[in-house]
């Protein structure tokens, strides 16, 4: 039996909380591959319609990529850009 859309995502939100601990466990909170992961998140949040449990990730990202990375790193227009666009739906 195929697997609803919906399904997927639930999966997908599941694997990317997993690698998300798994990271923060091995690696560092501010680390970019964290931060990779924790903005996947984020986004599979986002589309699951969890805005408020995105917007925390995206903010923590933002601020842990402000303390950790150079101020011109790609990371962080990154982060500020997916954050902003987040506040303005939530508006809507």
């Amino acid at each position: 039996m195929p697997t609803s859309p919906r399904g997927g995502l639930s999966e997908a939100i599941a694997l990317h909380e997993q690698v998300l601990a798994d990271r923060m466990r091995l690696l560092a909170s501010d680390h970019p591959d964290t931060l990779t992961s924790r903005g996947n998140l984020a986004y599979a949040y986002e589309s699951a319609g969890r805005v408020a449990e995105a917007i925390a990730l995206y903010e923590q990202n933002l601020t842990e990529a402000e303390q950790k990375l150079d101020s011109d790193h790609p990371y962080i227009s990154i982060h500020r850009r997916n954050l902003l666009r987040l506040r303005r739906r939530q508006t809507l």
